[in-house]
């Protein structure tokens, strides 16, 4: 029957096998196809696009995809960006909207006065 050795202390083979990897090896290491930093294959890009194109299904996509509805970093960043510009834009549209029921306001009284 073979015994079982249990080590308290690591030996140099170890220290030194764990000493010779440097962070430069890890940088041109391939992504773990199931990590945080995987790339995004052409089928996923092509989910996105066709799920915003659908009115109202876009932005629940969106703030699911931004709230960490995925693995991948890159469509997490993604999604809060737009996110982010939607948000503006949908400011600057009721700015837009607000200053031109303002404008035509004033136009129609003028117009009204003075014709």
């Amino acid at each position: 029957m073979p015994t079982v050795v249990f080590r308290a202390e690591k030996t140099e083979s170890e220290e030194e096998l764990r000493s010779s990897y440097s962070n430069a090896d890890l940088i041109d290491a391939p992504p773990n196809p199931d990590g945080v930093y995987a790339p995004v294959t052409v089928a996923g890009y092509i989910f996105l696009f066709l799920a915003f194109l659908l009115p109202g299904v876009n932005i629940v996509v969106l703030i699911v995809l931004a709230s960490g509805g995925t693995k991948k970093l890159s469509v997490i960043n993604f999604a809060r960006a737009a996110l982010i510009v939607l948000f503006f834009a949908v400011v600057l549209f009721l700015i837009l909207w607000i200053a031109r029921g303002s404008f035509w306001t004033g136009f129609l009284d003028y117009f009204r006065r003075y014709w």
